[in-house]
């Protein structure tokens, strides 16, 4: 108990410096209320300096020990990523083990845009870890475990992530261009606004995770599982996602102009108000979708063997856009 006592005040060095001057204030008003009116203007005059330079001394004080801890802090955090710099590229145990060490030590003392680019941190486990605004482009994240990890603004470009595991991380307005995520695991992950433009997504599991906003323009979504996520505004602009999983998917104003989704899985997705011009639709399973009409789909590039289409919507289309059921070239 008294070892946690003796931690806690040499923690807190500003305001220990605030309750001794508390304390000298309290002394020095004390003396001048019993003894101010009888003593004479020498002693009145002792009393109003005392009171002057007690406050002097807080104040140069306090800006002294601010200071000494900003020096302090700024010659750990230079340490810890000294220690990084030395195991960056190292494709080691040993090296993954220290440099997540560090990240730690780091986030202990509120530093959390650390530069991680190019490490090797493969199956490293970073469950939790604070990377608000890290620098992790070209590391290698392969099979890392960094659920609920905070990844906000997070740069990783070109990062390998193969088979992370990255259920209910935050990665807003994260950048992913070009990044290797295959098989990785997002379900529920925070992914508005994030840029995922020609990222490699085949085989990952998404499901239920918010990407409203996202820039996923021509990646890589091949049998991607998107169940019960949230696409409300997402670009996805010549993305290819055959054989991709969009059921109860939430489409609302997506844009998937020129997008793949041959054999893609759309059953009770919303697809009100999203962009399909150009679209292939080939072999897409469109069981009871919301929002879609006649509009939309008079805009896609194909329509061939199209499955579960509402029996008016193709009535109609046969008779002015036969072309869209018919084999593409």
């Amino acid at each position: 108990m008294l070892k946690k006592r003796y931690n806690w005040i040499i923690d807190r060095p500003v305001v220990i410096s605030v309750v001794v001057f508390g304390l000298c204030l309290g002394i020095v008003w004390g003396l001048k209320i019993c003894f101010y009116e009888r003593s004479g203007d020498f002693w009145q005059g002792v009393f109003v300096e005392a009171q002057g330079m007690l406050l002097d001394i807080l104040v140069f004080g306090v800006l002294i020990l601010w200071l000494s801890q900003q020096s302090e802090k700024r010659r750990t955090i230079r340490g810890y990523e000294n220690e990084i710099n030395f195991f960056r590229g190292w494709e080691s145990e040993e090296g993954v083990r220290r440099t997540v060490g560090n990240i730690r030590l780091l986030n202990e003392i509120g530093c959390t845009k650390v530069r991680l680019n190019s490490c090797f941190l493969a199956k490293a486990e970073l469950r939790d870890a604070n990377l608000q605004g890290a620098v992790l482009w070209n590391a290698n994240l392969q099979g890392a475990n960094l659920i609920e990890a905070n990844l906000q603004g997070a740069e990783l470009e070109r990062a390998k992530l193969q088979n992370a595991y990255l259920t209910d991380a935050n990665l807003e307005g994260a950048t992913l261009s070009e990044a290797n995520l295959q098989g990785a695991k997002l379900n529920n992950a925070k992914l508005q606004e994030a840029d995922f433009e020609k990222a490699d997504l085949q085989g990952a599991v998404l499901i239920k995770a918010d990407l409203q906003g996202a820039d996923l323009r021509y990646a890589k979504l091949q049998e991607a599982n998107f169940e019960k996520a949230d696409f409300q505004g997402a670009k996805l602009n010549g993305a290819k996602l055959q054989n991709a999983y969009f059921t109860d998917a939430k489409l609302q104003g997506a844009y998937f102009r020129n997008a793949n989704l041959q054999g893609a899985n759309l059953s009770k997705a919303n697809l009100q108000g999203a962009d399909l011009e150009e679209a292939n639709l080939q072999g897409a399973d469109l069981e009871g979708v919301f929002g879609l009409t006649v509009d939309q789909l008079r805009e896609v590039r194909s329509l061939y063997f199209v499955k579960n289409l509402d029996p008016d919507f193709e009535n109609q289309i046969r008779k002015t856009d036969p072309h869209l059921f018919k084999k593409s070239g």
